[in-house]
């Protein structure tokens, strides 16, 4: 489009802006900035979506020689939605073959579905399990590792497709798909509030919950700021209702328990307390 790429913009930045120019397009005259900038306004969305029309307005604008004065819109900060593995896992079970691995490996390791997107055979270490992600625009890089069960769905991916992975739009076209099918058979509302980038979410909370360490978060999630991760220690306010519990009565079960994402609660009676978030 245009000179964006030419001008170094990302594939997905590129691919954004053109669908919210067409979106424009098809209410509005993209010549005249003033009825652009007035439609905008009265607009019944967020400030964070106007803000997003008006960035990729602002490219059009600067490449037909056109003038305006950029409305100043601020984004509002939220806290990020975060849902239980089990309704997560419902929506990835209604998922295709092919993405229910991408789906995984996204929940497993919090990567950005841009991120699965650019992974090649060389960031994949099939020896150690990892996943090497390198630096983007949006932060750090990393090495990532996936448990045994991930791993060998990835595996199994890559011996049919090769390391060819879906952009951010079609996985997040899959999702949809996937969280409508989910509704459709468990009929729970709150499936419909899951979007794909939320597994990122997820694997943030977790892992906070799990280890207490925001330092490790920010280096899992490749922040570069840890005001960033910080939104995370926010969000950890789970209910009795939402765990499992599990005893254990021996060391090698007890490493088991560490090692399927228990944590360590009490002793009674000789034995030891575990539990989980469902």
């Amino acid at each position: 489009m245009w000179d964006l790429k030419k001008n170094g913009l990302a594939e997905n930045t590129i691919e954004s802006t053109g669908k919210r120019l067409r979106i424009l397009a098809k209410r509005v005259d993209l010549d005249n900035p003033e009825k652009v900038k007035e439609y905008i306004a009265n607009l019944p969305k967020s400030t964070s979506y106007k803000k997003l029309l008006c960035i990729s307005y602002d490219k059009y604008v600067k490449f037909n020689g056109l003038f305006w004065e950029k409305p100043k819109y601020h984004a509002k900060s939220e806290l990020p939605y975060v849902a239980t593995e089990e309704t997560v896992d419902k929506i990835i079970g209604c998922a295709s073959k092919r993405c229910v691995p991408l789906f995984t490996v996204i929940k497993k390791t919090g990567i950005r579905p841009i991120e699965l997107h650019r992974l090649a055979e060389r960031d994949y270490n099939s020896e150690r399990g990892t996943l090497r992600i390198p630096e983007t625009k949006f932060g750090n890089p990393r090495e990532l590792e996936l448990d045994d069960k991930t791993q060998a769905m990835f595996n199994n991916y890559i011996a049919r497709y090769g390391f060819k992975f879906p952009n951010s739009t079609k996985l997040r076209r899959a999702w949809t798909y996937a969280r409508n099918k989910a509704f459709q058979v468990y009929r729970d509302p709150v499936i419909k509030q899951v979007r794909l980038y939320d597994l990122r979410h997820f694997k943030a909370t977790m892992t906070y919950h799990k280890t207490k360490d925001i330092l490790h978060v920010k280096k899992v999630l490749g922040h570069k700021r840890i005001e960033t991760t910080l939104i995370y220690t926010h969000l950890i306010n789970f209910e009795s209702d939402e765990w499992t519990s599990a005893v254990a009565a021996t060391v090698e079960e007890c490493c088991k328990m560490i090692d399927g994402g228990f944590e360590y609660v009490c002793d009674f009676e000789g034995k030891k307390i575990f539990r989980k978030r469902k």
